[in-house]
This record gives structure tokens, C-alpha cells and sequence, in this order.
């Protein structure tokens, strides 16, 4: 079977449960769609770009009319419509829908393909899906809907099983972890205090948290932070550093609730990472508000910055708005933005040079080289093949837009 995903971390944590569970059942993955017998894809549907890229990527699949076909994630309760359209034979499984996906397979006969070996040591822990949110631009609330929270337990039996089967990262995500366990009586910190009591090597990446939740629980979400299995990343979204446009986005909070709490946890960890997400060219974003946006991210200084020109989507209060900037316009900005960017990541990077980090294996994407990561979850590129899993002193030698270079200091 060939088992593609696309989108956020959530939906490729969606997928490996998928995939396991397939795998229990006697199937097998391969890389290759000419060996599969079925075809099984995890599809995003955020902005139009991308909606257009899957029905693309279902059209192609589609091509073999013998082979089953399994449409899963977002994009079937965005547009279903145009799904079936296209492949008036698929399967439809919503987010979350993993779980009801793989039963199509249950009785269904073994296939006998090539299991495809993939060298890395990442394990996804979904926590949550859904959001108590309400942004006039977000499509994924109609996707996914209300909060609803794993519980505890079965959040760790599965921390458990990811360990177990020697994973070293565990990439905790919700679309929103700081507001995992709101509708059980639980919250983020007591998840966190209770994974710690796992045995195993094993680092945790918290993923993306809104400003409006973490602001509500920041105490709670810094000393979760403290642990030493987590990674010092914070990736906190901003999308606007206009409070006008992000009043008109419905994002609950103002830029200085950002700038305060990057400040909070950079007094608590010097060294940690920061990402955060930029939207370009909203509704009514006029030349001032882009220059606050701008001027944001010159103080805050991300490591990594995800920019995304505003797409309209139908469903959404946002798609009702009629002072549209022109995309002309939108496009500039987002050179702009890029630009600034690769400078201040380039910036961030290059005071690296020359110093020796501690760092984990955690992956060897490309033949002879090898992903770690430090402790505040940068990346740095190693031209050689390591032992995933283990920690190495690292000298870094250079420095790229996005990732770091180095060496194993052979020294120690």
C-alpha cells in the first residue's frame, strides 16, 4: 500500500497511526506507486494552493481505477464535492478518522509488496484535534471542529509504544497544544508531568501553541519547559504585528502579548528557538500594518519564519471580506518578508560558528549525512552517517538560511 501525507504534523501523525495499524494487520508500505495495491492519502486543505495540489495529486492516483482509494485529513470536510469529482470511487475519512480508515483493510487480502525502511528516529504523539478558536480566515476549524482532547493515558500508552520502538524525538501536537485537556478538566503541564515518567532516551518537540492560550497558562507551560526532555522550541504564530489586523483576524490577543511572552520564556531559556508564522496581504492590511509586521519580527528575531499570503476560503468570515489587497501587492510584501527572513536567520545561525553544541541523531533523510538536534531544536547537518539516537559533541562550520553545518568533535 502507499500511504501519502501532506500538511501540518497533526495530519502526519494521523498517518502513522494509520500506517501501524495496517502494518498489525499483515500489509505493507511501499514507496512506489506501480507496487501498491491501494493507495491511502492524508490530504490538507489550508489555503487554496494546496487544495489544488491534492485533488492534482487524486486525479494521478485515480488514473488506476482497480486500486482502492482512501482520501483521509482535512480536505474531505472542506470540499468533498470536488473529491468526488474526481474519483467518484474513493473512500471519504475525515480528520482524526485514522482508526476507521485502517478497518477497510481488516479482512481485506495481504499484501504482498516490499515494506519500505525508513531511517529515523521521529514518532508523532497527536494529543489533541479540533480548537476553541475562532480566526476569520481558518478553514481547518470547518475541517476538524471543537476541541477534543486524547486522554492522558492513552496519550502515554502511545508515548510508551513510540519509545519502545526506539524513537528519540516525540513531536507533541494539537492545532493548538496550549489548550490540550480544556474540555477534560486537564491542561498541558499535567500531560507533560506525567510523560516525563516514562522510561526511555527520548527528547520532547512541544508543537505549535496560540499566544491568546499561552498567555492564559503561561506559568504552567514555562515549567513544563523545564524538564530536560524538552526541547527549548517555542513555535508561537503571530500571523500580524497589527493589532488592527489581528483584531479583523480574530486572534484574541495583541502584538505586545507576543513580544511578552517571547520575553517570559527567553528570561527563563536564553538559547531557545523561536518559529512563528507570518500571513501577508489579510483583508484591509494597509502599508502601516505591514510595516508593524515588519518591525515585529526585527525585535523578536524567529530562528524560523513560516510566511503564507493570505488565501481566501470559502466558508470562512474572511472570504466575505471585500477590501482585499491586490495580489501584486501581497506578493511584494511576501519577498519582503522572505528577505528579511533569511537575514535574521542568518544572523541567528551564524553567531553559531565555531561553537561546540551537544546534539541528537535523529534522522538520515539522505544517503551520508545525518539530521541532529540540539537542545533548543536547531538543526545542523552532519556529511556523515551516525548511530541515530545517540548524543554527539558537535563543532559548527557553517551556516545556511535554515539549518547548521558541523562536525563530531573527535576530541572528546
Amino acid at each position: 500500500m502507499l500511504v501519502e501525507a501532506y500538511g501540518c504534523t497533526l495530519n502526519h501523525g494521523e498517518a502513522q497511526e494509520f500506517i501501524e495499524t495496517i502494518l498489525k494487520q499483515g500489509h505493507k508500505i511501499v514507496a512506489d506507486e506501480a507496487q501498491a495495491d491501494a493507495y491511502a492519502i492524508f490530504t490538507c486543505g489550508v489555503i487554496k494552493t494546496t487544495e489544488k495540489h491534492m485533488l492534482k495529486r487524486i486525479g494521478q492516483l485515480v488514473l488506476d481505477n482497480s486500486k482502492m482509494l482512501l482520501v483521509c485529513g482535512c480536505l474531505g470536510n472542506i470540499n468533498p464535492e470536488a473529491i468526488m469529482k474526481i474519483a467518484p470511487n474513493a473512500q471519504l475519512f475525515g480528520p482524526s478518522e485514522q482508526s476507521l480508515a485502517s478497518n477497510v483493510f481488516s479482512d481485506f487480502q495481504h499484501f504482498e509488496t516490499v515494506t519500505v525502511s525508513l531511517q529515523s528516529k521521529v514518532g508523532i504523539l497527536p494529543i489533541a484535534t479540533g480548537c476553541t478558536g475562532n480566526c476569520s480566515y481558518c478553514i481547518t476549524k470547518k475541517a476538524r471542529g471543537p476541541l477534543h482532547s486524547r486522554s492522558i493515558q492513552e496519550i502515554k500508552q502511545r508515548l510508551e509504544m513510540l519509545v519502545a520502538r526506539g524513537c528519540v524525538e516525540i513531536q507533541v501536537c494539537a492545532q493548538d497544544a496550549a489548550i490540550y485537556g480544556h474540555d477534560a478538566g486537564s491542561n498541558l503541564g499535567n500531560l507533560l508531568d506525567e510523560l516525563e515518567t516514562v522510561k526511555g532516551n527520548f527528547m520532547i518537540r512541544i508543537g505549535m501553541m496560540n499566544p491568546a492560550n499561552v498567555k492564559k497558562h503561561l506559568d504552567d507551560i514555562l515549567r513544563a519547559y523545564e524538564s530536560p526532555r524538552v526541547f527549548k522550541f517555542l513555535h508561537l504564530p503571530v500571523q500580524s504585528g497589527s493589532d488592527s489586523v489581528l483584531e479583523t483576524m480574530n486572534r484574541a490577543y495583541i502584538a505586545q502579548d507576543y513580544e511578552d511572552i517571547i520575553k517570559a520564556f527567553r528570561s527563563r531559556f536564553p538559547d531557545m528557538a523561536l518559529s512563528t508564522d507570518i500571513i501577508v496581504g489579510f483583508p484591509g492590511e494597509s502599508d502601516e500594518d505591514f510595516q508593524a509586521s515588519l518591525s515585529l519580527i526585527r525585535r523578536s528575531k524567529p530562528d524560523l519564519i513560516n510566511i503564507t499570503r493570505f488565501s481566501s476560503r470559502p466558508g470562512t468570515e474572511a472570504h466575505e471580506m471585500t477590501n482585499s489587497v491586490f495580489p501584486g501587492t501581497a506578493r511584494k510584501r511576501s519577498k519582503e518578508l522572505t528577505k528579511l527572513r533569511f537575514q535574521i536567520t542568518g544572523q541567528n545561525y551564524k553567531r553559531m560558528i565555531g561553537q561546540k553544541v551537544r546534539a541528537l541523531a535523529s534522522e538520515c533523510l539522505i544517503e551520508g549525512t545525518t539530521i541532529m538536534r540540539t537542545k533548543n531544536y536547531k538543526p545542523i547537518v552532519i556529511p556523515e552517517t551516525l548511530e541515530l539516537g545517540k548524543w554527539y559533541e558537535i563543532v559548527i562550520t557553517e551556516a545556511e538560511h535554515v539549518y547548521l553545518k558541523g562536525k563530531i568533535n573527535h576530541n572528546v
